[in-house]
Parts: structure tokens; sequence; C-alpha cells
């Protein structure tokens, strides 16, 4: 079974113990302590990945006292285009989409052209970019997405 252990340093080591990788030492050891007054315990320990950064929040940047209000607009389409208006060039993961849009059947139709909130952002000159469908014009303006993120961004001026 992988040992998983985080440090107050916000980094984390993934490893397998020693027992089990020897199964005839499981009757024989002690439980491994990882606390930092015992660092034998460590050494019994096939670490995977070791002094890794843990990744960013996907809720990172996201002022949750606000996002609580949007989430009581009615309307999912008029709720999505307020949020977005209101993180421009943020990037959002997907499940904060579907968060926002928790009352909806079918949230991303919400965020979508079609009648969704990227057709009334449109007359207002601002982009819904996904990284499904619209990563190379994400790219030419800088942005890196993700297949699950999406960024608003003003139009241009041609």
């Amino acid at each position: 079974m992988p040992m998983i252990w985080a440090s107050v340093k916000r980094l984390f080591l993934i490893g397998i113990s020693s027992s089990v990788l020897k199964p005839e030492k499981i009757l024989l050891s002690k439980p491994i302590s990882l606390r930092e007054d015992y660092p034998e315990g460590k050494q019994h320990i096939l670490w995977l990945v070791e002094d890794a950064e843990y990744p960013a929040s996907t809720w990172a940047g996201i002022e949750m006292a606000r996002f609580r209000e949007l989430r009581l607009i009615k309307g999912g389409k008029k709720r999505a285009a307020q949020f977005f208006r209101e993180n421009l060039n943020k990037k959002v993961h997907r499940s904060i989409v579907e968060s926002l849009l928790h009352d909806q059947r079918d949230y991303m139709k919400r965020v979508r052209g079609n009648g969704g909130a990227r057709d009334d952002l449109k007359k207002e000159k601002i982009l819904i970019l996904s990284g499904i469908y619209d990563a190379k014009e994400a790219k030419r303006r800088g942005i890196l997405l993700e297949r699950d993120e999406f960024v608003a961004v003003r139009m241009h001026k041609v």
C-alpha cells in the first residue's frame, strides 16, 4: 500500500514501505514512523516521489464569498455570464463551472454558444475559450489551457 506524507512546506512524498516489498518482514518490523524525531523510519521506504510540490488548487483565486452570491442568481446562462465577466483572464476548471451551475441539468449548455453565456458575452466583446475547442486560439494569445479549463478574454481590436 502506498504511503503519502505531506509537509507544511507544500511538499509531498509518496513511497512504498519495505514491508510491502519484502512480505517476510511484515511480522518482524515495527510500525514505521515518519515523524521528524524518528528519521530512521524513512529509510525503510522506497520513495517514488520525493519533495514534489503540491499542485495549486483549482479553486485558487476564486473569491468564495462572491462565488456563493453568484450561485443565487436565477438562470444558469445569466449566472455563467456574470461569473466569466468578473473573472476575465483567469483559468477556470470545469468543476468550478459545474459547482456554479449546480442546479442545471446540462450545465455546459449554459456556457456554450447557441443560446448560452458565450453568445451574450460576445456582444460585450468577451470570448469564453475552452481547452477542448479553442486551445489554438488560447495558445495564440499566450494562454495554455488544459482540456477541462476555460478562460474569458477580451476580443482583440481588429
